[in-house]
């Protein structure tokens, strides 16, 4: 069986996008805070109170970027 004209252009599309750097990293990140998802959930259950803030900080190269912050919180 020959692949068809479609299967090609299929094939030529996942092959460029395992190639990309931006949708590595995007995989990578989403990867990433799904782990974080389950840490916060774990920290909740242990009743850790967690505050985030999304800080901007200029870069040394140009533009700014947005960091996450985090404070943590536990009764005593």
């Amino acid at each position: 069986m020959e692949p068809s004209q479609a299967d090609e252009n299929l094939d030529a599309v996942v092959d460029k996008l395992l190639h990309d750097q931006a949708f590595l990293m995007s995989r990578e990140i989403r990867h990433k805070l799904e782990e974080l998802n389950q840490l916060l959930i774990a920290g909740n259950n242990a009743k850790l109170k967690i505050e985030f803030e999304v800080v901007e900080t200029d870069m040394p190269s140009g533009g700014t970027v947005s960091l996450l912050d985090a404070r943590f919180y536990k009764e005593i």
